[in-house]
């Protein structure tokens, strides 16, 4: 005898057939997870709670797609994830790899900073060191970095 529960009532559990998957406790518009077609299970081991399904048409099954699909209030939407936001420091420490880049050119060119790119790289520390709590965007790089 199995735990698993076979879906031979899943007309009685799911009244409609099709049904897509979504994080419950997300602030929607949140990703569509899954596409399930609960009269076509053998099992409904690796079917989310019913909390976490919406029942969508036969139409909206048939035009299903990988991604850009979300639910809002019950129903399929648009869905573009949002920007991941990067903190200023982190885009210091960033712009510190380009930085680093750069100084290694010129070292290896025979250059050296222009005192434009010399005060940059000065503000770009401050921010991605703590030291610079009052900016809220990098500085502008300078045109001309080395002489």
């Amino acid at each position: 005898m199995t735990d698993t529960p076979l879906v031979a009532s899943a007309a009685t559990r799911y009244p409609e057939r099709y049904y897509v998957s979504f994080d419950s406790a997300s602030v929607q518009p949140t990703p569509v997870l899954g596409w399930f077609d609960m009269w076509d299970m053998s099992n409904l081991v690796n079917v989310p709670s019913q909390g976490n399904l919406v029942a969508i048409t036969p139409e909206e099954w048939g035009a299903r797609q990988l991604s850009g699909v979300g639910v809002q209030e019950g129903k399929l939407v648009a869905y573009t994830p949002p920007v991941p936001k990067v903190s200023l420091p982190t885009q210091a420490q960033n712009e510190l790899t380009w930085i680093y880049t750069q100084g290694n050119l010129a070292a290896a060119s025979g250059k050296k900073f222009t005192d434009a790119m010399k005060v940059y790289v000065d503000a770009i520390q401050a921010i991605a060191n703590g030291t610079d709590t009052t900016s809220t965007a990098l500085p502008a790089r300078p045109s001309v970095i080395m002489a």
